[in-house]
Formats: structure tokens, sequence, C-alpha cells
């Protein structure tokens, strides 16, 4: 392959990967099915979306108003989360009827604590280039929320599955792509007007 040619080639090449690095992706779930799976009116919602540094945002509101005790995430393994917006928020798996969440937070105050919103940052950069890919254990569904009870009972459990909402798509490819695809075209005319003098 001429020099030229190899030039184009990699500035392609560059523009791909500058494409492909660009990528978002978004997880909702409503939390309308109770521990056994019955359809209940939505309690609250949960939304992950993909940080551009490969970590994952999560954000859990609960709209009963009775206060959340856990939120389990179906993963496959622990992964740890960071930067909880209450401060008394900690990691913690969660057991469910429907089975065990490898990952979630619980609130170790939730007894005497009333908070209705949560959000953390689930991974550590370079972890994720996709949302899906923090999910995937065994538990029947991708999430379950845990509300205090009021009357002092154990915490009542709601379910939810995820639903993609923005498939990951490529961005338009900044002018510093263009840059190198036109240079790499330059050195492949460059390279033909060449080889065309030394045949004249």
């Amino acid at each position: 392959m001429k020099f030229g040619a190899r030039f184009l080639c990699l500035a392609a090449m560059a523009v791909i990967a500058t494409t492909n690095a660009a990528r978002a992706d978004m997880l909702v779930g409503d939390f309308n099915m109770d521990g056994n799976q019955n359809a209940v009116a939505s309690v609250g919602q949960i939304t992950m979306s993909l940080n551009g540094n490969g970590t994952i945002n999560v954000s859990v509101t609960e709209t009963a108003s009775t206060g959340i005790a856990a939120v389990g995430i179906n993963s496959s393994s622990f992964i740890l989360g960071s930067a909880f917006s209450y401060a008394n928020a900690v990691n913690t798996m969660v057991f469910a009827s429907t089975g065990l969440y490898m990952s979630g937070m619980g609130n170790s105050d939730f007894v005497t604590h009333d908070t209705f919103q949560e959000s953390w940052t689930l991974g550590a950069p370079g972890d994720f280039t996709s949302v899906l890919q923090a999910l995937g254990g065994t538990a029947l569904t991708s999430f379950v929320l845990e509300l205090r009870d009021p009357n002092g009972g154990a915490a009542i459990a709601y379910t939810a599955q995820a639903a993609l909402v923005t498939s990951p798509t490529p961005t338009v490819p900044e002018p510093s792509s263009f840059a190198l695809l036109g240079l790499g075209a330059i050195g492949f005319v460059i390279r033909a007007l060449r080889r065309n003098m030394l045949l004249a």
C-alpha cells in the first residue's frame, strides 16, 4: 500500500474512533410492580445514564412519599458506588423476594429519616461504555426499590424493568477529524501526481 493511501486509511480510522468514543446511552425504569411481580401504580423511577468518563450516574426518585430505604441494581457482580447525594447512604447488596441485587445503596438511618430522591455514581472512570454493562445478574427484574414503612414495619419492595430510551448514537465528527481526512486526501493526490509525472 502506498504512503498516501496509508495516510488516508489512518485518517478514516481516527474519524471512526472519535465518533464511537462520543456515544452515550440511558436506561429508565418505572417501579410499577410489587415484590411479587404484580402490577401496581408507579411509586417511583430510576434513571441510569452514561457519563463521559466511563462511569454511570444513577438517579432514583420515589413518589409514594414514605422514604427510600434501599435501591438494588441487578448486576452480575458488586459495583462500587460513590458521590452519594445523601450523606448517610452506603454501598450495599439488596436481597428482595425477586432475588439478590448485587449492587446498590441503602440509607443507614431510613427508620428516622425520609429521603425521596437519591443519586450517585456507579463504577470507576473507564469501567463502562454502555449502561447495559452494569446489568446482567440473576434477579427477575433489573431494579428493586425498598420504601420505608411509615408504620415501622419491614421495608416494602417494588421492582422495575429497564427500558433503553436513548440508543448509542454517533456524533458528528469534529473539525479536526475532517482536517485529517483532508490531509490524507491531499497525500493521496500528491502521490498519484508524482507517479503520473514519472510515467510521462
